[in-house]
Formats: C-alpha cells, sequence, structure tokens
C-alpha cells in the first residue's frame, strides 16, 4: 500500500493511533492527558520518492544535522522539502523491535500466523 500511494503522494508511512493514554509529565505528576485521536504512531515501510528522499538527505548532511532531533526519514522530508508526507493506516502488528520484550511479542505474532 505505501508504494502504490507514493506514486500519487511522494512520501508516505503507514501510522497507527496508540493505544495508551498519553499524558505530559508536569514535574513528578501527571499533567495534561493527551487526545490520542490527535496522536499517530508512526510503522515502517517509510516510502518515497527516490529523487525526493535523495535531495533531502543531500540538504540534510550540508547541515548541522546531529542537533536537528530528526529520529526518522519522514522528517528528513519534511523538514528539507515542501513535501507532505502523507499517512496511511498501519497496522498494530507491524511492531518496533528494539528490546528483549519486543522480540516476545513479535515472536507471539509469527507463531500466532503459523498455527
Amino acid at each position: 500500500r505505501c508504494i502504490e500511494e507514493t506514486v500519487k503522494y511522494r512520501a508516505v508511512v503507514p501510522a497507527v493511533t496508540p493505544k495508551d493514554t498519553i499524558r505530559v509529565r508536569d514535574g513528578g505528576f501527571g499533567g495534561e492527558t493527551i487526545d490520542r485521536n490527535k496522536l499517530c504512531i508512526i510503522q515502517t515501510p517509510q516510502c518515497f520518492d527516490i529523487a525526493l528522499i535523495k535531495s533531502a538527505f543531500e540538504r540534510l548532511y550540508k547541515t548541522d544535522y546531529k542537533n536537528l532531533g530528526i529520529t526518522d526519514d519522514a522528517m528528513v522530508v519534511e523538514k528539507f522539502t515542501d513535501t507532505k508526507v502523507r499517512l496511511i493506516d498501519g497496522d498494530y502488528k507491524n511492531i518496533k523491535v528494539t528490546t528483549p520484550e519486543d522480540m516476545v511479542i513479535a515472536k507471539a505474532f509469527l507463531d500466532a500466523e503459523n498455527c
């Protein structure tokens, strides 16, 4: 789906709405609760027109990019081009695997698919 949408929008990423309640910290206390329907969790694959992403990264590398707080390719496109990134529906099973706990969840998803 990302690739198909990239033909039209040039920059596409899947996203899901957070399931958790999200709060802003206020010192050692809970502050404002954020409306989760206004938030999204960005997933992979992130898909881009090749000329667009190449141009964005060429511009990025001409800056002091280590201090920009960029966390993914979509941010590079948004910051260094005039292109908006299109969000499409993601999948809650499309998890980021970075910690040992994530491996357990990923294994459970794979085991469930193989039953």
